[in-house]
């Protein structure tokens, strides 16, 4: 199936392939997550972010035998069988894929704080009263389905987890700088 999915003629769609299945293995032990959210990280990637949004759907297409979207999730993207997830881990552990493990991390750790740091404002949810309870707010779920999205919910609650797993270290200068930024700036709408 990998095999029919990367176009050996340009090493660029195998590169690809092998960026999204990396996003699909590090975010599904946290949330599967859809199309539209995979491309949100993946455009966050210096070697895909001038890229069109749609570059990724041909990927996503060619995998059918072992991607499915579940329409119950909200249309994330799961595999058919745990043993794919197995494999994917291999590859990426065994240096078959462009990128390993760490990398993987380390992408989704930048792409979590770029989403947050465009995203993140006052009053999210357009609260018309900020002094209620969360269990007090009328149909809280509702707007933070409609009002969040799903890139930046993920994000924000796994950023840490990704940067903890990859090969980063919070004393390195891009990593201490994108934290910092993010303290200073965007923490209280966090």
């Amino acid at each position: 199936v990998l095999g029919s999915a990367a176009n050996p003629i340009h090493p660029e769609d195998v590169e690809a392939l092998h960026v999204f299945l990396g996003i699909i293995y590090v975010s599904a032990s946290n949330r599967p997550l859809s199309m539209n959210a995979l491309s949100a990280f993946l455009r966050t990637d210096e070697d895909f972010k001038d890229d069109d949004e749609d570059l990724f759907q041909p990927t996503k297409d060619s995998l059918h035998a072992v991607l499915f979207e579940d329409s119950t999730m909200n249309g994330a993207l799961r595999v058919h069988h745990p043993s794919f997830l197995d494999y994917i881990r291999a590859r990426l552990d065994d240096g078959k894929f462009s990128r390993n493990l760490q990398e993987m991390h380390a992408l989704m750790f930048r792409g979590c704080i770029t989403i947050m740091d465009g995203e993140l404002k006052f009053n999210m949810c357009g609260l018309e009263d900020g002094s209620l309870l969360n269990k007090d707010v009328p149909d809280l779920e509702g707007r933070i389905f409609k009002l969040i999205s799903e890139w930046l919910q993920y994000g924000s609650l796994f950023w840490f987890r990704h940067l903890s797993v990859s090969n980063l270290k919070p004393t390195d200068t891009e990593v201490h700088a994108a934290i910092s930024v993010f303290l200073s700036e965007k923490a209280l709408f966090w």
